[in-house]
This record gives structure tokens, sequence and C-alpha cells, in this order.
């Protein structure tokens, strides 16, 4: 069945340019991987041998066509704020490790992502003839079909056009065989992974480093473990719930084919684990005869997810494979998204790897396999889709059957648990729990530089502990930066703070003087603040348009999201966040606005001129009642002065107060006298008016 492939269009995702709207700021941070461990295959002397690396958090993209970020919406994960579509009607039906012959089995994601999905999944498995396998409501919401052959009711033609025309179907895809990724056994007794992955250069001292994953939770996605072997002494919780299997009448440690035992040793087992003394824990995924199918393995991944609650450190290994599944590789991340960092084989078809699943997910920690000479093992697949080498050659470790059963096998199986290891290792040695792309940039940081992996053809490195160990010099102060260019209109900030859905949210600003479209928000994470600063044209209006795909706004039955929009630095109160599917806001003009008149002096009086102004040869009359005058008028001064009529009131003279105030130790203060403003009289209470009396305005 590896032939199958999802009825979507979407492409792989490994090969999606995703937009990245969150600034990350650059940091540092040095972990001392704690428990050396010096050995000579049974040794337990202390050699002291530590390990100290630096990474970044600026890497967004490995320039691989994988973004390590992650899908920043993710897949819902189950129920938002509860079963909006009813209660649960029931767990999960068992179901075999393949597909059975006598019918076909659909992994089915529904469009409603905020419901419980039992019912919906009931319904389109009654319309096709079919019955539920499994439902999934933590990194997915769907469910599995089985639908007999020919049982039918519902399809007249091909069953895919009607899966495909279902208006509660997202996306479906037929259920499909994952195998163990183990290829052929070696002879050899001797296990050279634990020392290859403690040296830089190919050394191969007899020596080994564990590493100390105290508190960090191991999930192994496998055949199951026998946890009768001695390399499990301590370190498998019988009564934890962390233990889980989706093949039915198979225990979770019952392992009657030995893989899933063995890639649990090499992960953290006493004698051939690259780390120590982590709760290790038994999701069987795979039957005794190493297959299973893709609806089983998102089962076990959904169990993994349920049970890394918030602020636990996880790391979960899959050394398992198939042909290209995108509810597998969705389920993946999905778990990623949860906080648990996904290990996975890269596969054993010597073929590119991002036509497999898990393989290709895009948030998973792809492993390829070398050779003790530090070759890529020649069944190993490769290609953008691998993110680092392990040994997998001729591994040695625990095995089923005994106590102190061992086996030397080879594959990418035994390649993804050095590096299961060295995760656990790293979020042992942090004092916080790093998120899944930052365990990555460590091992990155640690790991060898490409060309010590000889065949590569993948552009990545070796895992390793020790490529870092000495102390790095600091690197060359970058130039200054010169200050950043003003806008030549106006600085336009969105500030977005998500719900608990943030990939539902999208906005756009568009010029409504052109029609333009200026910027637009996307693939928003969940409960996350985000700003983006940009320049626009000034004048102009703007439409700010914000919407919510679900049709609840951001605001406030699924967290406290909001919108605000500022204009150079002023807030435009521009802002909001309870609406439905969407919610419209305009601002600005296109109107050029001209430039602000040059300011007006304020008018006073003219002084009072010695030359006074010409008049008129008839001057008018100086009062409303002129005197008497001479049969013979004075002659007028051609220059008289304006106040020179003695009957003129006067209208030039203001209040002056002479004011005395009291402190408050009793003492009289006189402030002297006070010309008011013309017309002007005391209204404060606060002081005494002794003396008044008129004078000319100022």
């Amino acid at each position: 069945p590896n032939d199958i492939q999802p009825q979507q269009t979407e492409s792989n995702p490994r090969f999606l340019n995703q937009k990245n709207t969150m600034k990350i700021q650059s940091i540092s941070l040095a972990v001392l991987l704690a428990a050396q461990y010096n050995s000579v295959w049974a040794a337990d002397s202390i050699r002291g041998r530590g390990l100290q690396f630096q990474y970044q958090k600026n890497k967004n993209n490995k320039g691989k066509g994988k973004n390590n970020g992650g899908n920043k919406g993710g897949n819902k994960g189950g129920n938002k704020g509860g079963n909006k579509g009813g209660g649960d009607k029931g767990g999960d039906k068992d179901g075999g490790d393949g597909v059975d012959a006598d019918s076909k089995t659909f992994i089915v994601s529904l469009k409603d992502t905020k419901g419980d999905p039992t019912e919906k999944c009931e319904a389109i498995a009654a319309d096709f003839g079919g019955e539920v396998d499994k439902v999934f409501k933590t990194v997915m919401t769907g469910c599995s079909i089985k639908i007999p052959n020919g049982a039918n009711a519902k399809m007249k033609g091909d069953l895919t056009s009607a899966m495909t025309a279902d208006v509660d179907v997202a996306m479906f895809e037929e259920d499909e065989m994952m195998f163990i990724s183990e290829n052929e056994d070696y002879q050899d007794p001797q296990s050279w992974g634990l020392d290859r992955v403690n040296e830089c250069q190919r050394v191969l001292d007899n020596s080994a480093t564990r590493l100390d994953a105290t508190g960090v939770r191991v999930f192994i996605l496998d055949t199951g473990i026998y946890r009768q072997n001695n390399d499990f002494a301590g370190l498998i919780d019988t009564n934890s719930d962390c233990h889980y299997s989706s093949i039915p009448g198979e225990n979770h440690f019952d392992d009657g084919n030995g893989h899933g035992t063995h890639v649990a040793s090499t992960t953290c087992g006493k004698t051939y684990g690259v780390a120590k003394d982590c709760d290790l824990c038994a999701v069987k995924v795979l039957s005794n005869s190493g297959s299973g199918s893709s609806s089983g393995v998102i089962a076990g991944i959904e169990y993994v997810a349920s049970k890394c609650p918030s602020g636990m450190k996880c790391v979960a290994n899959m050394s398992l494979g198939g042909g290209f599944s995108q509810s597998l590789n969705d389920a993946v991340a999905a778990a990623v998204t949860a906080g648990v960092t996904m290990v996975v084989a890269a596969g054993n078809e010597n073929s590119d790897a991002c036509n497999k699943s898990p393989a290709s997910a895009a948030t998973a920690i792809t492993v390829g396999s070398t050779t003790s000479s530090d070759v890529r093992s020649s069944f190993s697949n490769f290609g953008e889709c691998l993110d680092i080498y392990a040994p997998g050659s001729g591994i040695k470790a625990a095995w089923t059957g005994g106590a102190d059963a061992t086996n030397t096998i080879s594959g990418t199986s035994m390649a993804s648990p050095h590096v299961a290891g060295l995760v656990a290792g790293i979020l042992g040695a942090s004092p916080t729990n790093l998120t899944p792309a930052l365990v990555l940039e460590a091992l990155e940081q640690t790991s060898t530089t490409p060309d010590a992996v000889m065949d590569n053809k993948s552009g990545v490195g070796l895992a390793s502990t020790a490529c870092v160990a000495g102390p790095t010099p600091p690197p060359t102060p970058p130039p200054p930066t010169p200050p950043p260019t003003p806008c030549p209109g106006a600085a336009l900030k969105v500030e977005i703070l998500t719900d608990n859905y943030g990939s539902e949210t999208t906005w756009k600003l568009t010029n409504k003087c052109n029609n333009d479209v200026v910027r637009t928000g996307d693939g928003y994470a969940s409960n996350t603040l985000y700003t983006d600063d940009f320049c626009v044209d000034d004048p102009a209006e703007f439409e700010f348009e914000i919407k919510d795909s679900y049709g609840d706004g951001i605001c406030c039955s699924y967290g406290q999201g909001y919108y605000k929009l500022y204009k150079n630095t002023v807030d435009l109160v521009i802002e909001g966040g309870e609406f439905e599917d969407i919610e419209i806001k305009t601002f600005g003009s296109c109107d050029v606005n001209p430039p602000p008149p040059a300011p007006t002096p304020p008018v006073t009086p003219p002084p009072v001129s010695p030359t006074p102004p010409p008049v008129s040869p008839t001057p008018p009359p100086v009062s409303p009642t002129p005197p008497p005058v001479s049969p013979t008028p004075p002659p007028v001064s051609p220059t008289p002065s304006p106040t020179a009529s003695p009957t003129s009131p006067p209208t030039t003279m203001c209040k002056v107060v002479n004011v005395e105030v009291t402190d408050s130790r009793g003492d009289t203060h006189n402030l002297g006298p006070i010309t008011l403003g013309e017309g002007t009289e005391v209204k404060s209470l606060d002081f005494n008016v002794v003396e008044e009396g008129f004078e000319t305005c100022p």
C-alpha cells in the first residue's frame, strides 16, 4: 500500500514556504550535559568528560526546505473549550495491525475542529455502510472508519468521489501499513554507537558518555518493550498511565518482535542507552509481526500528547514508517505543538525521505543512518527532509526473550533512538523546558559538519555531544547598525494577541485611495502577541479588516485576544476582539491636507505714535453729540492725536489691585500693585484685595 496518496491538493509541507511573522531575538545558552560515564562496554569508572554547547534561537529556516519553527496554526488538537458538539459517546475501538482484506479503512479529518468528533464520525460511517474504528480528539479532530467491501449503502460510484463530496470531511486518506525501520542483522557483537556520539572526530576509543535524563519522559512508539530485560531495571513504572497499546490483544509490555525493546534500550537502557534515568513509557503501535496501520500510529501519538502535560519534558521516538501520509504528518505536528519533541527514522529504502511518513513531517527530527566508518548506510533514506545522521549499522542493544538477551541489528530504526537519547539528555540538562525547535538547534550546534559523513546526500551532520566542547571564541562584533530610515509617509503598527486558536485569525490593510492591499497577517500561533511595523502612504484612507475563520472572534470565548493599531506611535483607537467572523475599521483620508497657515500674532492695540496717522479731509465726529461749533470751524490739525478729545471716555484704563496673602505661619506678604487686563476683574478668593485704582492699560 505504499503507493496510496492522500486525497488532497496540498503539497508536502516540507516544501511550503511559511511566513515568519514573529520577531525572534537571538539567544545563546550553555548547557552542561552531566553524568559522564566511562565504559569499555562494562566498566563503571568516572572520567568526567563533559559537554558544553551554545545555540542561537534566531535560525528560522534551515535552508533545506524544512521550516523548524513548526506549523504555526498546527492542528487544533481536540475540542475547543469543551465538547461543543455533545458528550463523549465512547472510546476508541480496537483495530488490527494492518488493513483488513474484507474492508477498507479511511482516516477522516473533519472540517469542524471544535466539537466532539464522535457523533459526526458515526454519521459518516453510517452513510457509507461502515463503522467507526478509532476516534481522534487530541492530535487531530476526526476518526478512522472501516467500510466493508460491497457494504456501502450510499455510494453508487467511486468511493473517493463520494467521500470528497461529503460536506463534513476536510481531508481523508486510506489507512496504510506501517513497518519497523530495521535492516539486516550484523554478527559483530561490539556496539560502537555510544562510543561514536561522544566524539567529534571519529576515534572510537571504547568510551561512552551517558547523559542524565532524570525527569524526562521518553515514549517509545514501537512493538512494545520487554520490561523483564535487565537493561530496564528501575526505569519503567508499571503503574504509570503513560503506557498504551493500539494493537488489540497485545499488551504494551508484550514485545514478541524485539524491535521496540532494542530501540528503548538504545535510547536510555542502563547498559546500552545514550541517556540514563529517564521515565520510560511503552506505546505499542506495531504488532509482534512488526507492522501496523497509520490510524494505529496516530492513536499512539494522540495518547502521547495527552500524557505530556504542560511543563513536562517529553520526547517520543518513532522507529517506523510507510508511504506518505498527510494525516500522520499532521498528528506529529500537533504533538510537537503540544510540547513533545518527536524523533523519527528516515526509512531504509535508499530514497528520498520526503516521500515517507513520518519521516517527511516538517517538525519532526528525522534521522538517517551511518556506519562505523562515518559513511551513510547504504539503506538509509536521505534528502531535504533529513535533519541529522546517527549510528545505525550494526548496533547492539537489549532484546526480548530473556533478562540478559541482546541483539545486533541495523537500520534507521537504530539511528533514531541515539538521537532520542541525546534529546532526553539535552532536556534533562536544561533548567527550563526547551521547545522542540530549540532542541533541534542544540543538536545541530553539537553535531559534526556535513563533510564528516561520506555519501551524505542531505547536507547535515552526524549527531554528537562533543563538537563544541571547548570554549568558543567570541564572534567579531558586527558593524553598528545604521539608524532606520524614517518612513516617507507614516509608520503604522498592528498589534495582535491571538486567542486559543491563533490559526483562525487573518487580517489585511487596504489603501482605499488606490485599493492596494498594503499588508496582511496570518499563520499565527495560539495565545501569542505579534507586532507588525511598516510604512504607509500619508495622507491616505485605510480599511483594516480582521477575520476569524470559525466565526467567534479572538475574544472572549476561547482566550483574551485583541487587536490594536498605532500610527507614528500614537494609539489610533482602532481596536477590538469581540466580533464574529469579520470586523472592518476605516481611518484616515485621501485628501491632501493643506499646510497649516503661519501663526497669526494676537491683535493688540497699536501704540500711540508720536506722529499720528493722517486723517481724511473731512474728519469723523469724535462724539455722538458733536459740540457746538462756531460759524467758522476751527482749523483741523492735519495730524490730530486720536486721544486729543477731552470728552473721550477712559476706554484704555485697567483696574489696579494691591493684594496681600497670608502663608501657613500666619505671616502676611504684600505682593504690590498688580494691573489686570482690560475689562477683567478679580476672580480668585485666595488673597485679599487691599486697594483698588485705575491706570493706563499696558
